[in-house]
């Protein structure tokens, strides 16, 4: 049965569900097996998980009220930062630091110089969210009683002086500080969806809308496809043409997945249940919770010798403990939801 909210998009959690497993299957094979981070699949895994968790985050905002006074304002900071940073600081040093006893994650400063080592993805949500949440609210004061496209060229200006002074602290304290390096290279990806999230109504329902929907989740695959053949974006290097790269690997593959999941899964309002769609409704739904659970039981299964990654051994083991994975995080996720003590404290979330 699929636990759906009347004000949520099916689509949206199905994707997010997709996205989870992503996640999750890329951790357990660079867990188990030796050499997974060279193959196709982990390519495919690299380019996908996380750009499309930060896009989806920028189109739901199509969904948000506006920020329109301080009042709001202030709500919007403090909803925020209780939704993520909550879970992040008590999963980071309460969970993995005291009750795991993994004391990197007591050592405040070692964690605001590398967060890539930890839960880093929630700090990097939660400063992306606010750089556009005070250029939206900027946009609402300025633009009051003006059209979208005005609006819109406020909150442009506003999140490209937000991602400057970012870019100028980074250069000042180290890229690796608070995660500015990752927080930059992900935020267009919000940005275009947060676009997208904008346009994209009259854009369907334009005439040849549905045409150019397929003509553009074609040339997005084939363009996505021919670079995963050409390039292993994963050792690749930062080199600027080679962000550049895989960025344009990352958004054509995004718009693929996005494009084709909407045939695939979706039949109107509803999900086919038949299909799968209820099954990754229901784990996008929790994907936040299975994001922070999964940490701890990757590589349950081990052989006293770590097989290679496309070795019998190696496959068997990589389904094993990615099954043992999502079924156990997804079971614990479910029983800790029970308590509402515990879905606050744990995943910041307030019913």
């Amino acid at each position: 049965m699929i636990e759906q909210k009347a004000n949520r998009n099916p689509t949206i959690d199905i994707l997010r569900g997709i996205a989870m497993l992503m996640v999750v299957l890329g951790h357990t094979m660079t867990g188990c097996t030796i050499n997974a981070e060279n193959s196709f699949l982990f390519n495919v895994i690299w380019t996908l998980q996380m750009p499309l968790f930060i896009l989806i985050s920028g189109y739901v905002t199509k969904y948000s009220r506006p920020i329109t006074s301080g009042k709001a304002c202030g709500k919007f900071v403090c909803k925020k930062t209780f939704a993520y940073l909550m879970p992040w600081a008590v999963w980071t040093f309460v969970v993995r630091g005291l009750l795991f006893k993994q004391t990197l994650y007591l050592n405040v400063k070692y964690i605001l110089f590398h967060m890539d080592s930890g839960y880093w993805f929630l700090f990097t949500l939660w400063t992306i969210v606010m750089i556009y949440g005070i250029a939206q609210f900027l946009s609402e004061r300025i633009c009051a009683g003006r059209n979208k496209f005005a609006k819109l060229l406020v909150v442009t200006i506003g999140y490209v002086v937000g991602m400057s002074i970012l870019a100028s602290i980074g250069f000042a304290m180290g890229l690796s500080f608070l995660c500015i390096k990752l927080t930059l290279y992900y935020m267009p990806f919000y940005f275009v969806g947060y676009l997208f999230g904008q346009f994209d109504t009259e854009l369907f329902e334009h005439k040849y809308g549905n045409q150019i929907k397929e003509i553009t989740t074609s040339g997005c695959f084939i363009g996505w496809i021919a670079l995963l053949v050409r390039f292993n974006f994963y050792s690749i290097g930062d080199g600027g043409i080679r962000i550049i790269l895989r960025a344009l690997a990352s958004m054509m593959g995004c718009i693929a997945v996005c494009g084709f999941v909407s045939k695939l899964f979706v039949n109107g309002p509803k999900p086919e249940k038949g299909r799968g769609g209820g099954l990754l409704c229901n784990i996008g739904v929790h994907s936040l919770e299975i994001y922070l659970i999964h940490y701890l039981l990757l590589s349950m299964v081990k052989f006293d010798q770590t097989p290679k990654f496309g070795e019998p051994a190696g496959i068997m083991i990589i389904v094993l403990n990615y099954i043992l994975t999502v079924c156990i995080a997804y079971g614990i996720t479910r029983l800790l939801n029970r308590n509402r003590l515990l879905d606050m404290v744990l995943f910041g979330k307030i019913r």
